[in-house]
């Protein structure tokens, strides 16, 4: 079982507004959030982990949470030890995605890349599905979501040869959102290694 939450209005958080919820947050994320030199940024390191604190009480009631970090830098909740979460945000929008076993999340927008990219990130048959599709960005941003997701559950985040993520064989493990111009994509924990290209 999973929720996941979502907040799409960047443009509408004040700078007061940020001020006031960077001092709720831990330090480490408000440390985080300054790193970044556009709003967008800061407003989304901040609202992340809100979202998390708002998903952790709805879950458990109360707002409270310890985490550690993965080889790769996953974080992981120590407490409560029994939940998982993981986290996306793009320019307009962060997710959250709250479990009782390991998952992932993450959101684009819709938009187009360049061929380069796309041959960097797809094998064979997922390019040429995006080749052939009627809305070629549209099911390139799908695959990368797919894939981005599947590295976050395993933990790997973008160390993983994307290629290697066969998001054909591997379809029934992911659950897809879209709202307004984004993809949200949840990878979910099935059975068995996911079937690489």
């Amino acid at each position: 079982m999973f929720k996941v939450y979502l907040f799409s209005d960047f443009h509408h958080v004040t700078p007061e507004q940020l001020r006031r919820f960077s001092k709720v947050i831990t330090p480490a994320r408000r440390d985080k959030a300054n790193t970044y030199k556009y709003s967008s940024g800061k407003v989304a390191t901040v609202i992340s982990e809100l979202l998390l604190r708002y998903a952790l009480f709805e879950w458990t009631g109360s707002y409270q949470f310890e985490l550690s970090y993965g080889t790769w830098g996953k974080p992981v909740l120590l407490y409560p030890r029994h939940l998982h979460f993981n986290i996306s945000h793009c320019k307009e929008a962060c997710v959250c995605v709250i479990s009782d076993e390991e998952i992932g999340i993450d959101i684009e927008m819709i938009r187009s890349v360049s061929p380069s990219v796309i041959y960097r990130v797809c094998n064979e048959e997922e390019i040429e599905l995006i080749r052939a599709s009627a809305d070629p960005e549209e099911e390139f941003i799908k695959r990368w979501v797919m894939k981005e997701s599947y590295a976050k559950l395993s933990g790997v985040g973008l160390s993983r040869d994307f290629r290697t993520i066969d998001t054909l064989a591997n379809d029934k493990r992911f659950t897809f959102y879209r709202v307004q111009n984004m993809f949200i994509c949840v990878a979910l924990n099935k059975k068995g290694e996911m079937k690489s290209a």
